[in-house]
């Protein structure tokens, strides 16, 4: 794992139950979202964000087709 993704590996472990990924129409990817403070992590970096969506999928983050309640 990179540097850079290792700076985001809390996403799906010590914060797992915090974030999860929502589908979105105007988006290609999902978007990275955290329930408990309902906010969006943006990653400027293309590669970097797919990786860590990838990684989040890969480790059982669930996926929403809309924001949770």
């Amino acid at each position: 794992m990179s540097t850079d993704m290792k700076s985001y590996d809390y996403l799906w472990t010590t914060e797992r139950a915090d974030w999860v990924l929502v589908k979105t129409p105007r988006a290609i990817a999902p978007v990275i979202y955290n329930r408990s403070s309902r906010r969006v992590l943006l990653i400027e970096d293309n590669d970097l964000y797919a990786a860590v969506v990838t990684e989040m999928k890969n480790a059982g983050i669930e996926v929403f087709d809309s924001i949770p309640q």
